[in-house]
């Protein structure tokens, strides 16, 4: 005679992280260890993104220097860097899922080197949503960490996009970085494309985005009020002027843009004086 005994002890639960990512900084050419524990039954499935991209660990020479390690006996999950660049630098994450539910975690990767006085690439401490969805208007959002002044473009299916009527184009004193476009049709799903720039690197991160049209008896009087908002005469500042400290002698430039129409007039001060008419 035999029976079969069930054990009560092992429920079914989402995935917890007991161990969290941890910000890094390492310096170039380095190997570095991204480690987390999460504990879920059933056992999650644990991917890792970067930038909120899914990170390649197919072959050639960039799939090569990254691999992915789990150790079972204590649920520990690990994302190793070989000989890490400057283009490493970024935000990445672990998101470990089962049938229960999903749970993520975060960190910060600064690649350095300690030779030169220069700062690292740009980095993002968030980069666009993978996919986003959009009916009246797109708003893409992210920021970055950099120590000199950057250049920001954003690109739509490999086409610059600039301010104008419907788009308006945010860069913030703190990094923020953010792309609004009124009255969207159809035409303007695609891949969206946020490169940032200095003297010293480069950092991209997509979103693809897909806009659904209205119903047909909506009377768009909504997207006439919304691009009157995003869009004034009065002079704005799309890029503020950002705190530098500089040595005595050294080069300093100060970048703005200011949008409106007429064209402003810009005038310069400093502590209160003028010293530039634009």
């Amino acid at each position: 005679m035999s029976c079969l005994m069930k054990n009560n002890n092992f429920k079914e639960s989402a995935p917890v992280f007991t161990k969290h990512l941890i910000d890094r900084r390492v310096e170039i050419n380095s190997t570095v260890r991204l480690s987390c524990q999460v504990n879920g039954l059933p056992v999650p499935l644990v991917l890792w993104y970067k930038d909120g991209q899914p990170i390649d660990f197919s072959g050639g020479t960039e799939g090569e220097r990254k691999s992915i390690f789990r150790e079972d006996s204590d649920d520990f999950y690990t994302l190793e860097l070989t000989g890490v660049k400057y283009n490493d630098s970024g935000a990445y994450a672990a998101v470990a899922s089962n049938a229960i539910g999903k749970a993520s975690t975060q960190c910060v990767l600064e690649v350095f080197n300690k030779n030169r006085t220069d700062p690292a690439v740009p980095m993002f401490v968030f980069g666009l949503p993978t996919t986003s969805e959009a009916v009246d208007s797109i708003i893409l959002s992210a920021q970055i960490d950099a120590y000199r002044p950057v250049k920001v473009q954003w690109f739509r299916d490999g086409i610059q996009l600039r301010n104008g009527r419907r788009v308006d184009i945010i860069t913030d004193h703190d990094g923020k970085l953010e792309l609004r476009i009124a009255c969207v049709t159809t035409r303007d799903s695609g891949t969206y494309l946020l490169r940032v720039s200095n003297d010293t690197g480069t950092v991209e991160s997509r979103c693809e985005v897909n806009v659904v049209e209205r119903a047909h008896n909506d009377t768009g009087m909504e997207q006439i009020s919304l691009i009157n908002h995003l869009y004034s005469k009065k002079p704005k500042f799309v890029v503020k002027p950002k705190f530098q400290e500089v040595e005595e002698g050294q080069e300093v430039i100060i970048d703005s843009e200011i949008v409106g129409d007429p064209l402003p007039k810009i005038t310069w001060l400093r502590d209160g004086l003028k010293s530039y008419v634009l």
